[in-house]
């Protein structure tokens, strides 16, 4: 399912990230899976982008962009970071919270923002 992020970087390389779970046909422990293309026909997979935080969590949709302009302060010295803001869905108790995860290598590795979660909420259903 393409549900989370598509963007092009300075290169001229794709990049999709999509719900993916390792482990099973069926979703159930979802990570965001990342494939990267040329032409936007040929796919490559790449290593998973976005890990859940615990066995307990799922990575469910959002979106990533390109940070040229650094908005977010989070890379000072460079034009290609990438933010990506997606929903965490927690199974017990069941709660859903917005995250942020974000990558200084053009989109290939993310580490989370030690401030997550950015918005919290009481609720199963947030979105």
């Amino acid at each position: 399912t393409v549900c989370n992020g598509l963007h092009v970087d300075a290169n001229g390389t794709w990049h999709l990230y999509y719900q993916y779970d390792p482990f099973d046909i069926v979703a159930g422990n979802v990570h965001w899976g990342h494939a990267t293309s040329d032409d936007l026909y040929h796919w490559v997979n790449q290593p998973i982008a976005i890990y859940p935080p615990d066995n307990n969590t799922q990575v469910f949709s959002g979106s990533a962009v390109i940070d040229v302009n650094n908005t977010s302060g989070l890379f000072p010295n460079q034009t290609d970071g990438v933010v990506a803001i997606y929903t965490l869905n927690q199974d017990s108790p069941a709660l859903q919270t917005q995250a942020i995860s974000y990558s200084r290598d053009g989109g290939y590795t993310f580490e989370p923002y030690e401030g997550n979660p950015v918005i919290s909420s009481t609720s199963a259903q947030f979105r």
